[in-house]
């Protein structure tokens, strides 16, 4: 949605599409941050075991890299980390 505003606003103005086209490695970077097949997929707080929940029409990479997002998150040990600083900041209150 965001993309098409953009898009819709570059083609409105020739100054502006001068603009875009010097920021065209920017929109590709934001846009390749924002892919969700690179990404993976949200890890879901509040559970005993790593959890994550990938888009629902996720391609092959996307689910790949829900794997490694899991594989890392387990390797640093995210669900110890987060209970404890639950547990710190309950017993700060």
């Amino acid at each position: 949605a965001i993309f098409s505003c953009i898009k819709s606003e570059i083609a409105a103005s020739k100054m502006v599409a001068f603009g875009a086209l010097l920021m065209k490695k920017g929109f590709k970077n934001i846009k390749n941050r924002m892919d969700y097949n690179k990404r993976g997929g949200a890890v879901l707080l509040g559970m005993k075991k790593i959890i994550v929940k990938a888009h629902g029409s996720s391609k092959a990479e996307a689910f790949k890299n829900s794997v490694l997002q899991a594989y890392a998150a387990s390797s640093i040990s995210f669900n110890d980390d987060i209970a404890e600083k639950i547990a710190t900041a309950a017993r700060a209150e």
